[in-house]
This record gives structure tokens, C-alpha cells and sequence, in this order.
């Protein structure tokens, strides 16, 4: 029963990252920023290549996105006693056997952070804050917000 609320848990704060990804505003032009170390801190966590461009929003909801699936992989294979998460020590043990709906949902869960890892090192190689959806443009009495979509 508590697997499964976490499961939810976990699939809901999937969603609100990901329906988070497209809203991102930059408000000025930033210096160029160094490619390859964007891709190097995507690959040690993803989201951070992101933040460290300038593109915070996005940089978040990846992390956030990432964090809770890795999460709920953890908990559909393995026991963690949550009566001692709060000890210096967690104790957590992988399962001996997993049933169906188990292997199921660590499958989906494996696939959706693969996808997300992938899109994550695309995002952060491709990256260009002069090309985004929103901008936001400070005048000295007025605020004008830009939005562009491309089909």
C-alpha cells in the first residue's frame, strides 16, 4: 500500500517537471557559456548543465524530474525501513524476487529516466538563451513579456 502512494507521488512530480520544461524566461542576453562543461555537469547530474547556462527553470524541473524517478526506481526494487530513515543509518535491501507488476513499473521507470538522461544532455548541448520562447523586456515605467511559438 505505501509503495503505491509513492508511486503516485513520484509519478505526479514527473509530471508537474515536465509540464514545467517549455517555461522558462530569460531576461537578458548571458556571455556564451562553456559547452562541454554544460554536457560534463548533465552527465554527473542531470539538470545542472542546464542551471549552469542560465536556464534555471528547466535546470530544476529536470533534477526535480530525475530525483523522483530514480527514487521510485529504487523503492519498486528494493526495501527501505522507514522506520530508521532518520538514523545516521538507512537500511535498505533489494528485493529477492520481484512479481510482474513490479518489474512493469521499474521497466517504465528505467525507460522514462533514460529518455529524460537523453533529452537532458540534448538540452544542454543545444542550449542558446538568445532563442527562447519568452522574454522579458524592462522598460522604465512598463514591463512587455514576448512569447514566440514556432510551428
Amino acid at each position: 500500500m505505501k509503495i503505491e502512494v509513492f508511486r503516485r507521488i513520484a509519478l505526479v512530480l514527473v509530471l508537474v517537471a515536465a509540464c514545467t520544461l517549455p517555461a522558462q524566461a530569460v531576461t537578458r542576453k548571458s556571455p556564451p557559456k562553456n559547452k562541454p562543461l554544460a554536457i560534463l555537469l548533465s552527465l554527473v547530474s542531470p539538470g545542472m548543465g542546464q542551471m549552469y547556462e542560465g536556464d534555471i527553470g528547466t535546470g530544476l524541473a529536470l533534477w526535480t524530474a530525475s530525483s523522483a524517478l530514480s527514487f521510485a526506481f529504487f523503492l519498486t526494487i528494493g526495501d527501505i525501513d522507514l522506520k530508521s530513515a532518520w538514523s545516521p543509518t538507512i537500511r535498505y535491501q533489494l528485493k529477492p524476487a520481484l512479481t510482474t507488476s513490479q518489474l512493469y513499473w521499474a521497466g517504465g521507470f528505467a525507460v522514462c529516466y533514460g529518455i529524460l538522461y537523453a533529452y537532458n544532455l540534448i538540452d544542454a548541448a543545444t542550449f542558446d538563451p538568445d532563442s527562447s520562447p519568452v522574454s522579458l523586456n524592462f522598460g522604465t515605467n512598463s514591463v512587455s513579456v514576448n512569447y514566440s511559438v514556432q510551428w
